[in-house]
């Protein structure tokens, strides 16, 4: 979906579809994230690093992922567990 408007001479450009969501309800799952400091965790340590695929909860990072250092999803508590398992019990859209 795109949305364009015109103000005067300037024109601007929405495009939803590349908006990149705040919150990841699979790594605020994970001890490794780092709240408050963007898209960052222990395995992607450069401020919004972590891939949109592991972000948007389309790759499972349970298994490795290039870049991360060796440093996989480990769940905060029992509950945090339970989500990501039910999460990626479904078929997840590539």
């Amino acid at each position: 979906m795109s949305y364009r408007r015109d103000m005067d001479d300037e024109a601007f450009t929405l495009d939803a579809e590349f908006a990149v969501s705040g919150a990841s309800a699979i790594c605020s799952y994970c001890r490794h994230y780092r709240p408050g400091e963007g898209r960052t965790c222990a395995a992607f340590p450069v401020e919004d690093s972590i891939p949109l695929a592991i972000w948007q909860g389309t790759y499972d990072h349970r298994q490795p992922y290039e870049g991360d250092q060796g440093v996989l999803f480990e769940p905060v508590n029992d509950h945090c567990a339970a989500e990501v398992t039910k999460h990626f019990a479904v078929p997840v859209p590539a």
